[in-house]
């Protein structure tokens, strides 16, 4: 049986705060499975998609990808 909950908000489905930034900063997203590495770098390859005018750069550091923005148009 399930439960009714009222005024839940939806959440947000953006993974990645490309919105928020301003040029020049970054985050991190820990990981050190390169498998996944490859997977997030293939979701970031989606989403600039959706950001065409944003130069999205990523690198792998020790302890996860870090993700720049570099350009805003």
């Amino acid at each position: 049986m399930y439960t009714v909950e009222k005024n839940i908000p939806l959440a947000s489905r953006k993974a990645y705060p490309f919105d928020e930034m301003e040029v020049g900063d970054s985050f991190l997203i820990p990981c050190t499975d390169n498998t996944k590495i490859s997977r997030i770098r293939a979701q970031i390859n989606n989403a600039k998609k959706r950001y065409p005018n944003k130069v999205i750069s990523t690198r792998k550091e020790e302890n996860g990808l870090r993700v720049w923005l570099l350009h805003k148009g």
